[in-house]
């Protein structure tokens, strides 16, 4: 005895996936050997709804369920994507206020500076003092301009810079240096 079965389909309700082979998966209501109670059926078919692949069928309550744990997963996707954007939106506040709370100390700092007698920072305060460090010269630079060797500056050897300073500027000139008659010119 051959093994028979029986299908009508009575209601498409919508195509999943159609495959290159012209196969589609489809969400079908579908009636088995002759049976008055239909089911929703998903499976895969050919064009011409002859041939089938194996599947699933679902009673009504069974489809409920499934849909009612699909839209369930969803919506717990759904809040857990909003909890992670309302978490990034406080970290991103919480950054912003602590640049704000930075910015505040600073200036308050800044404002204590300008308060302060010669406007110098208190040591207190942990803010170098910019006032005190102009006074001093840099450790790499003579204080005195004279100490200035003439091969130490570039272009010495040569006119060639001298052309390009106009006459209205003041040269400050080492004594020793027998450059007086060059100053002359200009």
């Amino acid at each position: 005895m051959p093994n028979e079965f029986t299908f009508e389909i009575r209601k498409h309700l919508g195509t999943l996936a159609v495959r290159n082979n012209g196969w589609s998966k489809e969400l079908n209501i579908v009636c088995w050997n002759d049976q008055s109670v239909p089911k929703f059926d998903i499976r895969a078919w050919d064009r011409n709804h002859t041939h089938m692949s194996r599947g699933i069928t679902l009673y009504a309550d069974e489809m409920r369920q499934l849909v009612s744990l699909y839209l369930a997963y969803q919506n717990q996707k759904t809040v857990d994507e909003a909890k992670a954007d309302q978490e990034a939106d406080r970290m991103e506040y919480l950054e912003y206020r602590k640049k704000t709370e930075q910015y505040r100390t600073v200036s308050a700092a800044a404002e204590t500076a300008a308060d302060a007698p010669n406007g110098r920072i208190s040591p207190d305060i942990g803010a170098p003092d910019r006032n005190a460090m102009a006074d001093e010269p840099p450790a790499s630079m003579p204080e005195d301009p004279a100490e200035v060797s003439e091969e130490s500056v570039p272009g010495s050897e040569t006119d060639e810079y001298a052309q390009d300073v106009s006459s209205d500027v003041p040269l400050q000139v080492n004594q020793d240096s027998g450059a007086d008659a060059a100053c002359a010119a200009f």
